[in-house]
C-alpha cells in the first residue's frame, strides 16, 4: 500500500470514529455528513470500506426515524402514562430498531407480555451472565426479533444477539448432545442469513465510547474497539524483536470491546481502591507499584459498582488495540526517532500524566511507554496457525506485561514485545488499563 494509500484508509478510520461518536449522541445529521466524507475519500482511493461505509450510510435513515417515532411517543406517555400501546412500541423500537435493550428495559412493567418482561432485561445485562439454560431461549427470541425488524441494519443487529447467544451456549455446554447441534446448527443458519444481507448486516456499531462513573467526581473513559483481524508478533527482520515474539501468526479478534483511553491514573485508582501505592505521585500520572494480584481486585470492584464486566486485556486485544491497523514496529512507523512524539521512554525520569503525547490511530493514549501494562494472560509460547479470541496459556508462572515504561529502550516499547513477572510483583515501571465487555454486538 503506497503513502497516499495508507493516509487515506486512516483517515477513513479516523471519519468513521467521528461518525460514530456523533451517531451515539444522536446526531444523526452530523453523523451522515461525516460518512459521505468518508465515502468520498474511499472512493478516490479505491478503498475495500466503501460498501460498509455506503450500508452505514443506508442505515441512518431508520435509525433517524426511530428516534422521532419515539420521541413522540414519550411525548404522548408524559401526558397519559398509562398509554399501553405506546410503551409498547417504545419497547419495540429501542429493542429491535435502535438494538439498545437496556433503554428498552427502563420501559418494561406488567403491562408487557410475558416474552418481553422475561427477556428484555436478561437481554440488557451483559452477554457474560447469561446461564447456559438461557442462552438457546435468548438465541430463538433474537431470531424472533429479527423478523419483526424493518431496516436490514436491525435485522443483522438482531440475528448479531442471536448468534452471540448460541455461541455462548456452545461455550458452556459441554456435553455433545442434541442441544449442542442445534445450537451449532441455528449458528451456522444465522451466517448464512448474514451473508445474505451483506454489507447491510453490520448495523448501528454502538457507541464510539463508554464513560464509567467511579465516584468521588473521578471518571474512566474507554474506546470502542472493533473486531478484525491482524499479524501478531514480529517478523524475524525486524528490529529488536525477542524470540517469544514468534512466530508470528494471524488473530482474529471477534468481538467488540471498550479499552480505556488511557492507562489507569491514580485518581481512579484511588477512587476505587482507596489508596494509592504509586512511588511518582500525581493524579493524572499512571498508578504503579501495582501487582496483577492487585489489580484483580481493582477490576472485581469497579465492575461490580458499575454493574458492567471490567477485566484487563488479553495479550492479543492489547497488541490488536496498540497497532490499530498498523504492521509497523510501532503503532506510527518504524523509526526509533519519532517514538518520543508519541510515549515517554528512554529515562525521563519517572512517570508523566496521561494523554499528554500523540495518540495511536483508534485514539489510545501511552501504549508505548510511560508504564507497562498488566494483561490477562499468563506468559506462554505463541501457537503456529490462526486462532481466534486468544487467552493465552491454561497456566503459567508469570503474568504479560505490554508496552514498555518511562525508563526503557525503545525496542523495549514495540508493538510486538513481551514481558512478564510473577502476579504478587510491584514496582514503579508498572500500571496497566482496563477493558470493558461488550455483551453483545451493537452495545
Amino acid at each position: 500500500m503506497d503513502a497516499k494509500a495508507k493516509a487515506g484508509e486512516a483517515l477513513i478510520e479516523a471519519l468513521k470514529a467521528l461518525a460514530d461518536a456523533q451517531a451515539a449522541a444522536e446526531d444523526v445529521d452530523g453523523a451522515g455528513a461525516t460518512l459521505k466524507q468518508a465515502l468520498t475519500v474511499a472512493t478516490t482511493i479505491k478503498s475495500e470500506s466503501k460498501a460498509a461505509i455506503q450500508a452505514q450510510l443506508a442505515g441512518l435513515a431508520p435509525q433517524q426515524q426511530a428516534e422521532k417515532q419515539i420521541a413522540a411517543l414519550k411525548a404522548k406517555m408524559e401526558k397519559d402514562p398509562q398509554d399501553a400501546a405506546s410503551r409498547k412500541e417504545i419497547v419495540r423500537l429501542y429493542l429491535v430498531e435502535m438494538n439498545n435493550p437496556a433503554e428498552a428495559a427502563k420501559f418494561v412493567d406488567e403491562t408487557l407480555d410475558e416474552a418481553t418482561r422475561k427477556y428484555v432485561p436478561a437481554a440488557a445485562k451483559p452477554l457474560e451472565e447469561a446461564p447456559e439454560l438461557a442462552c438457546n431461549e435468548l438465541g430463538d427470541w433474537y431470531r424472533g426479533l429479527a423478523d419483526e425488524a424493518t431496516a436490514p441494519a436491525s435485522k443483522g443487529a438482531m440475528l448479531h444477539r442471536a448468534k452471540a447467544y448460541y455461541e455462548r451456549f456452545v461455550d458452556l455446554h459441554k456435553m455433545d448432545d442434541l442441544a449442542r447441534v442445534g445450537a451449532t446448527l441455528m449458528i451456522k443458519k444465522i451466517d448464512d442469513a448474514l451473508a445474505r444481507l451483506g454489507p447491510a448486516a453490520e448495523g448501528r456499531p454502538g457507541p464510539s465510547s463508554l464513560t464509567l462513573d467511579l465516584g468521588k467526581g473521578v471518571t474512566m473513559k474507554l474506546v470502542r474497539i472493533r473486531p478484525g483481524k491482524f499479524m501478531m508478533g514480529s517478523q524475524d527482520s525486524e528490529q529488536g524483536r525477542d524470540v517469544n515474539e514468534d512466530p508470528q501468526h494471524e488473530v482474529t479478534i471477534s468481538r467488540p470491546f471498550y479499552l480505556g483511553v488511557t492507562e489507569v491514573t491514580q485518581a481512579q485508582y484511588e477512587a476505587v481502591m482507596g489508596a494509592n501505592p504509586s512511588a511518582f505521585r500525581g493524579p493524572t500520572n499512571p498508578v504503579e507499584n501495582v501487582s496483577w494480584n492487585d489489580i484483580s481486585g481493582f477490576c472485581r470492584r469497579l465492575s461490580e459498582r458499575t454493574g458492567r464486566t471490567v477485566r484487563l486485556p488479553t495479550e492479543a486485544e492489547w497488541e490488536y488495540a496498540c497497532r490499530a491497523g498498523s504492521k509497523t514496529r510501532f503503532c506510527f512507523g518504524d523509526a526509533d526517532g519519532s517514538l518520543a512524539e508519541y510515549a515517554w521512554c528512554r529515562g525521563t525520569g519517572g512517570t508523566h500524566p496521561v494523554a499528554q503525547k500523540k495518540p495511536n490511530a483508534w485514539g489510545l493514549y501511552d501504549m508505548h511507554g510511560n508504564v507497562w501494562e498488566w494483561c490477562s494472560d499468563w506468559l506462554g509460547t505463541y501457537a503456529a496457525g490462526r486462532a481466534v479470541d486468544p487467552q493465552g496459556t491454561a497456566s503459567g508462572s508469570q503474568r504479560v506485561l505490554r508496552g514498555g515504561a518511562w525508563g526503557d529502550e525503545p525496542k523495549y516499547c514495540r508493538s510486538a514485545h513481551r514481558r512478564s513477572n510473577v502476579p504478587d510483583h510491584r514496582d514503579h515501571f508498572d500500571g496497566f488499563r482496563v477493558v470493558v465487555s461488550v455483551s453483545a454486538p451493537g452495545h
